[in-house]
């Protein structure tokens, strides 16, 4: 293919022994150089570069839609349809299609959410936390029907997002009674949204995506969102890319909080890895949970920063280091919880989120309004207790604003 010769030579240098010495192949020139399956490339550089590229190709074809709608349509809202969870194979960057908007004053639209909030944090944290760094407009559409639980846990997400629309399909109230129940109950809720307020991000792994399967391609035995579910059950946080810790995001928080739980250990670009200990040297806070004692390096396997870490060299700033056990996944969410509640730099009302007392299936997030925002997602009556509150009793599958 002309197009991924042209992106290896600009990525090269247009020095094909550069890329023999990367791919550990021999090659003439760059005109020899066909696509191939990522699975069948060993080397990892070889198969990065070639999903890169197609990853790539495919936002610049999503970007070039969305431009030549604007050509026509000068003023009207438009919105960046992004769908699926963000496996290799369907092209998509949630980062890259939502910071594309920013050319053409549009929006990114979620078209995946599903009947679990909890699913739906896990697949469309990746857009808002993008939207909101970049500065453009969040909304939500349902991959399909919802029963009223599902229509619920989406009110929820747009409240929690400050979304800007709340799409649904027909079917999703004309044959749900139950959900015109709910929506005529809580609908005013979304007059109150607002941005959360988040002080602590985790990596969005997408060196990792790209290099293995089991990170986040087959949804519900995900090794990242396995993770995700069970750190969302104590924290609210954000999802922090790559492309947007190469952005400056971090200046944004206070800790960064590795997931991926792989049992090779974090594998990331140099230039993000070092983008993150610039930051922990002027004060910032890593965690991260050590699997097997494999540790963060680079897609080459350089662990110059990490070793750093390890040995105490972080400048201003802290690395968290947490030899826990693998399995059950809240062992290692725990971990993480009690590494939070120890820092000295996090705001009262995080560490009442994390103190919370309640049951796994509510969920809670802090607005930037000062309103903690409460989401009964079980069939069943709650309780929930913040340090410093009355105790607030929620109905079965319900929605509360508390101050």
């Amino acid at each position: 293919s002309p197009s991924f010769q042209n992106f290896l030579k600009k990525r090269y240098d247009n020095n094909i022994e550069k890329l023999n010495e990367a791919w550990k192949e021999k090659h003439n020139s760059f005109d020899e150089l066909e696509t191939f399956l990522p699975s069948s490339a060993f080397v990892l550089r070889k198969r990065k570069d070639f999903t890169d590229w197609y990853v790539q190709k495919m936002s610049e074809w999503c970007e070039r839609w969305a431009i030549w709608t604007r050509e026509y349509l000068k003023t009207c809202d438009i919105y960046q349809s992004s769908g699926g969870w963000g496996f290799t194979e369907a092209g998509t960057d949630f980062t890259a299609q939502t910071k594309s908007m920013i050319k053409v004053d549009g929006g990114i639209r979620a078209t995946n959410e599903d009947e679990s909030y909890i699913l739906n944090f896990c697949i469309t944290r990746m857009l808002s936390s993008a939207a909101r760094f970049y500065g453009i407009p969040f909304g939500t559409e349902p991959a399909g029907f919802a029963t009223a639980r599902g229509f619920v846990g989406r009110m929820y997400n747009v409240i929690v997002n400050n979304g800007a629309h709340f799409f649904s399909y027909h079917p999703n109230f004309l044959c749900n009674d139950q959900g015109v129940e709910k929506w005529v109950k809580y609908s005013s809720l979304l007059d109150r949204r607002a941005y959360p307020f988040i002080e602590v991000a985790v990596l969005y792994p997408d060196t990792m995506v790209k290099l293995e399967d089991s990170i986040i391609r087959y949804l519900d035995g995900s090794s990242f969102f396995t993770q995700v579910i069970s750190l969302r059950q104590h924290l609210d946080f954000d999802y922090c890319s790559e492309q947007m810790i190469l952005d400056g995001v971090l200046k944004q928080y206070k800790v960064l909080v590795f997931l991926s739980r792989y049992h090779d250990g974090e594998l990331m670009e140099h230039e993000s890895l070092e983008k993150i200990d610039q930051w922990v040297r002027s004060g910032g806070t890593v965690i991260y949970c050590c699997v097997h004692n494999h540790g963060i390096c680079t897609v080459e396997g350089d662990y110059t920063i990490f070793n750093k870490w390890l040995t105490g060299d972080t400048g201003k700033g802290n690395v968290i280091i947490l030899n826990v056990d693998r399995e059950p996944v809240g062992i290692s969410t725990t971990a993480i919880k009690q590494a939070l509640l120890s820092l000295d730099i996090l705001d009262i009302k995080t560490k009442k989120m994390l103190t919370m007392q309640k049951s796994d299936l509510v969920y809670a997030s802090i607005l930037e309004t000062g309103e903690f925002a409460l989401l009964n997602f079980s069939y069943n009556p709650e309780q929930v207790l913040i340090e410093g509150m009355e105790p607030v009793k929620m109905e079965p599958i319900s929605i509360q604003l508390v101050i």
